[in-house]
């Protein structure tokens, strides 16, 4: 399943978002949108968002390891943009 590049953008801009806050509550709502997002793509694509939010998660609020984190983020995202679908 292809993704539209307006799609990954959100996405990325959900993922940003999330990644500013400092706590895990303040980072919720981001986390459910993105989380949201995954439960309607399927496929490969799918795997990897949900590996993307679960990085996300984890990352926020996590100061020893959100470097790292953080780069597993960005591996996803570029993952992500592989998939998507040319008009």
């Amino acid at each position: 399943m292809k993704i539209s590049k307006e799609k990954v953008a959100e996405i990325e801009k959900l993922v940003n978002l999330a990644l500013s806050c400092s706590t895990q509550k303040e980072a919720k709502p981001y986390i459910e949108k993105l989380k949201f997002e995954s439960a309607y793509i399927t496929g490969n694509e799918g795997y990897i968002l949900a590996s993307l939010v679960s990085s996300v998660k984890y990352a926020v609020g996590n100061v020893d390891e959100k470097n790292r984190k953080i780069m597993a983020v960005n591996e996803d995202l570029f993952k992500l943009k592989t998939f998507v679908m040319e008009k």
